[in-house]
């Protein structure tokens, strides 16, 4: 039997009135803790573990039944913690009987109040999350009364791991593509698809290939979920198992009919070796846009997301280019808006999505490449804006050298420097730091 001690807006929420006589709860996590709270439209239900005050949210279908909904809602949690699956089970069990009573702890009750404001707030800056993932993000909030644990280690403390976890192999994965808390991935051996749920999203990139040590795996749905540890990152786009993209080949591109400024005017230094060089052959490559439909131009996916990012949608934005990402990995442009989208929050976050939209697209080019991929051309351009954000990335990081060498490349690859790199080339070469203005 489990008490569910309810704050007075959430016994009105469930027209229950609290019971007079409380027995103590059965549960090894003790009684639990609830209120209700809106945000918008959308309701919710919020309740804490009384022994390690582990959250759990229910929307308000949930809510309407919470006798049935907490425990399973609670099962849920304890397997992506990882969880000794008998200890699961045995709370479940214990949690068959339900009884609705008043408060009584003020520390419970402050903790109730902070995760409600907590998941408040995380809604309106990330947009709709479900009950689920809202539940996993509160368990890993470090609390005073916890002596800065979280919810989930102390759960995971209280009641126990599942003993094979010590001994899991790790599994290698392929992220396709990256929401708030879970990865969509394929496995590197047998291409199956997985969730994975982990601490580590931050930095998690389409396109990685990343080491997972499981903490638990189930399926559901026909859909196998994994939550672990992320152990490691690499991007090595040669183990994603792509078709290269198609390189048309355009005859050779001369030097000698370029324009390379005024007559009389002369010519920089950055240019003398690519003329001296003499023609050499150019190629359009292929560009893939999933989604895409030729005779509705105005309907382009990647436009789409610029739009939603100018009108403050990031969010909306994200989820489109990650969209694409798992529709093809191929999609250089995704990759390259991804980047974009992330700049601004610092060279860290933006030049894993860079550097992967570079590796893919160097699988068509092949060891030595040695041609011309003109900007004219436009379905060239999605590959180029991969390069060279990874350039001003790199720029930032103050890695000058391989920086250098992004821009020298750019400069080969496309003369007519459309993006501009003969302007930061110089700077990057006598070491100056980034600064917007250059970049």
């Amino acid at each position: 039997m489990v008490v569910l001690r309810c704050t007075q807006q959430l016994l009105r929420r469930l027209h229950s009135a609290p019971a007079t006589v409380v027995p103590e709860s059965t549960t090894r996590l003790g009684d639990w803790y609830g209120t209700a709270f809106q945000v918008g439209s959308r309701r919710y239900g919020l309740f804490i573990a009384e022994r390690t005050r582990l959250p759990i949210v229910l929307d308000a279908t949930e809510l309407r039944r919470v006798a049935a909904a907490l425990p399973k809602r609670l099962a849920e949690v304890l397997a992506i913690l990882g969880v000794d699956a008998a200890a699961t089970a045995e709370e479940q069990a214990a949690m068959g009987e339900a009884m609705l009573a008043a408060t009584r702890s003020r520390s419970l009750l402050g903790s109730l109040n902070d995760f409600a404001f907590m998941t408040r707030a995380g809604l309106v800056r990330s947009g709709p999350l479900s009950p689920l993932d809202l539940s996993l993000d509160l368990a890993e909030t470090p609390l005073g009364p916890l002596q800065m644990r979280n919810a989930g280690d102390a759960t995971v403390g209280l009641l126990g791991r599942r003993a094979d976890l010590a001994s899991a192999e790790s599994m290698e994965l392929a992220v396709v593509r990256c929401g708030l808390r879970t990865a969509w991935c394929r496995r590197l051996a047998g291409g199956s698809l997985v969730t994975l749920r982990t601490g580590r999203f931050w930095d998690l990139v389409p396109g990685e290939v990343i080491v997972v040590r499981p903490t638990s795996e189930w399926s559901d749905a026909g859909l196998w979920h994994v939550a672990g540890e992320v152990l490691s990152t690499r991007v090595d786009a040669k183990t994603l198992g792509l078709t290269p993209l198609r390189m048309q080949d355009l005859g050779p591109w001369d030097p000698a009919e370029q324009y390379w400024g005024e007559e009389g005017e002369p010519i920089e230094d950055w240019a003398r070796p690519i003329i001296a060089r003499g023609p050499r052959p150019s190629f359009e490559m292929e560009q893939v846009l999933p989604g895409f439909d030729p005779d509705e131009p105005d309907d382009d996916p990647i436009c789409r997301s610029i739009e939603l990012k100018d009108a403050g949608d990031r969010h909306g934005a994200r989820q489109m280019l990650m969209g694409l990402c798992e529709a093809d990995l191929r999609c250089l442009d995704a990759h390259a808006h991804l980047g974009n989208l992330a700049f601004d929050a610092g060279p860290e976050s933006a030049v894993g999505h860079y550097e992967v939209g570079v590796r893919i697209g160097e699988l068509s080019l092949g060891e030595g490449f040695d041609g011309v991929l003109p900007w004219g051309w436009i379905d060239n351009r999605p590959f180029l804006r991969c390069l060279y954000g990874y350039g001003l990335c790199l720029w930032r990081l103050e890695l000058f050298d391989e920086a250098a060498q992004v821009f020298d490349r750019i400069l080969w690859l496309n003369p007519s420097d459309n993006q501009g790199a003969r302007f930061v080339i110089d700077a990057v070469r006598t070491r100056h730091p980034w600064t917007p203005d250059l970049g």
